[in-house]
C-alpha cells in the first residue's frame, strides 16, 4: 500500500525560522528548497515513521531543475569557477538522493542526513552562489 503525502506541495511558509540563515535577496527556488527541507526534517523529528518518499521525490526535482538551469547560466557567461559550482551542486544532490534511499530502506538516521544536506546547501549559497553572484556584478 503506497502511502500518499502532499504536505510539501501545499504548504506555505509561515515561519520565520525557515528562512533565518537566507539572505533576503535570495533566488525564490532556494527558500522552496530550504523550505522543503525544513518541513522535512520537522516531518522527521516528530513523526519518525512519516512516509517522505514523494516528499523526497519533490525535493530532488526541484533540486534537479535549479541546479540544471543554475549550471546552463554558469557555462553561458563563462564562469572562471563553474566547475567547482557544478561539481558542488552534483553534492548536494547526491546527498540528497542518498538520504532519499535511505529513507525508502527504512534507515534511521535521515533525520541527521535531512540537517547536514540542509546546511551544505546553505553553505553553497554563501560561498559558491556569493562568488557567482560577484562575478556577475563584475
Amino acid at each position: 500500500m503506497e502511502l500518499k503525502n502532499n504536505r510539501l506541495s501545499d504548504m506555505v511558509a509561515t515561519d520565520p525560522q525557515s528562512f533565518a540563515l537566507l539572505d533576503p535577496g535570495c533566488d525564490s527556488r532556494y527558500r522552496s528548497i530550504v523550505n522543503k527541507l525544513d518541513r522535512m526534517i520537522e516531518l522527521v523529528r516528530e513523526q519518525p515513521d512519516f512516509n517522505l518518499t514523494n516528499d523526497m521525490d519533490q525535493l530532488l526535482d526541484s533540486m534537479k531543475e535549479h541546479f540544471c538551469s543554475e549550471n546552463d547560466v554558469l557555462k553561458l557567461v563563462d564562469f572562471p569557477h563553474s566547475t567547482a559550482h557544478r561539481f558542488d551542486h552534483y553534492s548536494i544532490f547526491t546527498d540528497a538522493a542518498e538520504v532519499g534511499h535511505l529513507f525508502s530502506k527504512g534507515d534511521d538516521v535521515v533525520y541527521n542526513r535531512l540537517s547536514r544536506v540542509r546546511r551544505i546547501f546553505l553553505e553553497h549559497i554563501h560561498v559558491h552562489d556569493r562568488l557567482f553572484e560577484e562575478f556577475l556584478m563584475s
